[in-house]
């Protein structure tokens, strides 16, 4: 496994036992008074908790624990998790089990996690209205990188003024910039765009390029 794109073993940590639960469902539905079956409302049944295990080795006691102390201050600023089943995981650290002590120079630690199951970041390059295929099978934020001429540009129902720049539309960090700087106040949205598993319908109104990013997400 990777955190981070690193090996954990340059911090002396050997995996053990790794386990990852079933996502939350929490599925909720509407009953109408005449209907006979229920309708399911809109849920992201996404999240699931994640258990890892890790001997830390090292010369003794001391720098064993300084290794494994290491680790987790990693995990508790950001855990991008490359597993062994081939899949991404984005975590949040919850909890850190007591230390043990196998030897004494290896501290063995079991670390909780909770996390989003994900593919490798997806680009997708267009310059007019197409329908794009969307790996995953659940609803995924995305960002949209905009190079235009025009002042003003449409994609799908969202809509920005007053352009002199590259406008970034990100609705994976719920940013709206141009060339870094918040451009808040000349897009016109509702919400963050959000693409849905198989084919999605992309329209542009006005000539840009316009580079769509996502992660493909597995429930």
């Amino acid at each position: 496994m990777k955190i981070n794109d690193f090996d954990p073993e340059i911090y002396g940590a050997h995996l053990v036992s790794y386990s990852v639960e079933g996502c939350e469902l929490n599925n909720t539905y509407f009953l109408a008074p005449s209907a006979i079956f229920p309708t399911r409302l809109q849920n992201k049944p996404r999240l699931r908790k994640i258990t890892l295990t890790f001997d830390f080795e090292g010369s003794d006691t001391h720098e064993a624990t300084v290794k494994m102390s290491d680790l987790t201050a990693i995990l508790q600023k950001q855990a991008e998790l490359f597993m062994p089943d081939k899949f991404y995981y984005y975590c949040v650290l919850t909890g850190t089990g007591a230390a043990t002590t196998k030897a004494p120079w290896i501290e063995q630690c079991t670390y909780t996690l909770i996390g989003l199951r994900h593919g490798p970041l997806e680009t997708v390059v267009i310059n007019q209205s197409t329908n794009i295929f969307v790996e995953g099978n659940s609803s995924t934020e995305c960002r949209y990188i905009i190079d235009t001429q025009s002042k003003s540009i449409q994609i799908n129902n969202i809509t920005v003024n007053n352009i002199s720049g590259q406008i970034v539309i990100d609705g994976m960090d719920s940013l709206v910039q141009q060339d870094g700087k918040n451009k808040f106040a000349d897009c016109d949205m509702v919400s963050f765009p959000i693409l849905y598993p198989g084919n999605n319908e992309i329209t542009i109104t006005g000539n840009a390029t316009v580079v769509i990013q996502y992660y493909p997400v597995y429930v």
